[in-house]
């Protein structure tokens, strides 16, 4: 593969991307305002605030970078000039990516509440913390970006600096976004478990039924979500790696592979934000229906050859009827 060809494939793979990628943005938003903002009656329950500031935030930071990455293709820009655009396109998805993340926390938080495994505290105050440091980051990179940019035009800093500066970045994102798929995943998992094992108890239970079900959905829906993110996340650690290192081919090879990874990521995060409102369900067992089954059996059979929790054996069915 030479040079000449991976630049080809990589600016048509990004622009049709990248386009189709703001289609998908603009439709979800449409479809969104048209079914919980104009007068008509709702189907389903509606979300609460934060969870449609979250989305909305979301699509529009998605939108964002696609934008940005639509114009560095359009006009490539010198170094200098990527210095600054890379580091927007990057802070709009990791962003946005966040915004996904506290929509699901919100979720989760709205439908335990008032049941032993409602969120704790200490959640909260993990969920907080990383907000804010992801948001004081994004502030530091970009104005690091601008100083490094002035520093590169003015021959006080090397090539190498900039890249040595944006891998000491991207490399603490990393850090955090592997702390937030934990602390997602220990909100998902602990009540999956508990409400598995009711399940079993009163299986006649529509409650149970019901609560169990939308946590499976909930559990599919932030693994694909989560999954996709950490991809791109190591192919932008690799680019970096290899652009600090001076494995120019290697670069080349994964710039391509960051520039179709990261429309499609964009993409399928969006999706799954739309699956997870209850009025769009067929959508998600005509697209998902596989994937949760699986994850029903894997849910249910751990449960099977394990004690009973004396918590739960002591509960009443009713006690998590609110789910």
């Amino acid at each position: 593969i030479n040079s000449a060809s991976i630049k080809m494939v990589k600016e048509f793979a990004q622009l049709v991307l990248s386009c189709v990628a703001l289609v998908v943005f603009l439709l979800i938003g449409v479809v969104l305002i048209r079914e919980f903002h104009c007068a008509h009656a709702y189907t389903v329950a509606r979300p609460s605030r934060p969870i449609f500031a979250c989305t909305y935030i979301a699509l529009i930071l998605f939108s964002a970078a696609m934008i940005a990455s639509i114009v560095t293709d359009i006009d490539p820009p010198t170094f200098a000039q990527s210095i600054i655009t890379d580091s927007f396109i990057t802070i709009f998805w990791c962003l946005a990516e966040l915004a996904v993340f506290s929509m699901i926390v919100f979720r989760t938080n709205d439908m335990l509440m008032g049941t032993p495994y409602q969120l704790t505290e200490a959640n909260y105050v993990v969920f907080s913390i990383l907000v804010l440091v992801c948001v004081m980051l994004s502030i530091v990179w970009i104005l690091r970006s601008f100083l490094y940019r002035y520093k590169y035009i003015h021959n006080e800093i090397s090539t190498h600096g900039a890249h040595e500066f944006s891998l000491i970045f991207i490399i603490i994102v990393q850090c955090i976004s592997i702390v937030m798929c934990a602390l997602l995943i220990h909100i998902l998992r602990r009540p999956l478990n508990m409400i598995a094992v009711q399940n079993r108890r009163h299986p006649s239970d529509a409650s149970n039924v019901l609560s169990l079900r939308k946590q499976i959905k909930y559990w599919v829906l932030s693994l694909i979500f989560l999954v996709c993110s950490q991809c791109v996340y190591l192919l932008l650690t690799a680019m970096f790696i290899s652009a600090y290192i001076q494995a120019t081919q290697v670069n080349e090879v994964l710039f391509v592979m960051f520039s179709i990874a990261l429309p499609l990521s964009a993409m399928t995060s969006s999706v799954c934000t739309l699956l997870m409102f209850e009025t769009y369900q067929g959508w998600y067992d005509k697209l998902c229906g596989r994937c949760h089954q699986c994850a029903e059996q894997s849910a249910i059979k751990p449960v099977s050859n394990q004690p009973m929790d004396e918590a739960l054996l002591s509960g009443s069915p009713n006690d998590y009827a609110n789910l």
